[in-house]
C-alpha cells in the first residue's frame, strides 16, 4: 500500500512537471464557467470546501488544462486553510478569492516563479503551472494583496 501511494505521488509529480514544459496545442472548446464550477463543487464538497460563482460567461479554452489550473489554485487554497472560494465574473475578468491565510506581501512578486514556495511542504510548482496554463490561453493572471485570503485576477482579454 505504501509503495502504491509513492508511485501515485511520483506520477502526480511527473504530471506537474509536464505542465511546465513547452506548450502542446490546445484542444479548444467553448463552455460555460458555471459548468466547470459545478464539476469543481462536486469534487471538493467532500473536502469541506464551498465554491461560489458570481456571474457566468462562456470561455473558449482547453477544458482539461483549465480544470488542472483550478485544481492547482484550489489545492493551494486548501493548503493555506481556505474553506470558501469565491469566483466572480466581471466582463473579461475572473476574480478568485479564498478565505485562507492569503499571500504575504513579500511573496506576491514570486508567487508564480517555478520552485518558489513559502510552504515547507510545498514544491513551488502549482502556481507556476497555473500561470503557464493561463498564458498558454493568451490570458493574464495577477496576484494581489488582500486582508482576507488569496486574491487572483484572470484577464481573458489582456491589453497588449
Amino acid at each position: 500500500n505504501l509503495i502504491l501511494k509513492e508511485i501515485e505521488r511520483i506520477s502526480d509529480l511527473i504530471n506537474q512537471f509536464r505542465h511546465l514544459t513547452p506548450s502542446r496545442s490546445l484542444r479548444l472548446e467553448r463552455f460555460r464557467l458555471s459548468d466547470l464550477v459545478r464539476d469543481l463543487r462536486k469534487l471538493y464538497s467532500s473536502a469541506g470546501v464551498e465554491i461560489t460563482l458570481e456571474g457566468d460567461r462562456t470561455v473558449e479554452g482547453d477544458l482539461s488544462l483549465l480544470k488542472e489550473m483550478f485544481y492547482n489554485l484550489i489545492n493551494n487554497s486548501i493548503e493555506w486553510g481556505a474553506t470558501k472560494i469565491t469566483l466572480r465574473v466581471d466582463g473579461d475578468r475572473l476574480a478568485y478569492r479564498d478565505n485562507g491565510r492569503g499571500i504575504r506581501e513579500e511573496d506576491l512578486q514570486n508567487v508564480f516563479i517555478p520552485y518558489y514556495t513559502s510552504n515547507p511542504k510545498g514544491m513551488g510548482i502549482g502556481m507556476a503551472i497555473v500561470k503557464k496554463i493561463v498564458e498558454d490561453h493568451g490570458w493574464k493572471i495577477s496576484a494581489f494583496p488582500s486582508r482576507e485570503g488569496a486574491y487572483f485576477l484572470i484577464d481573458f482579454n489582456p491589453k497588449s
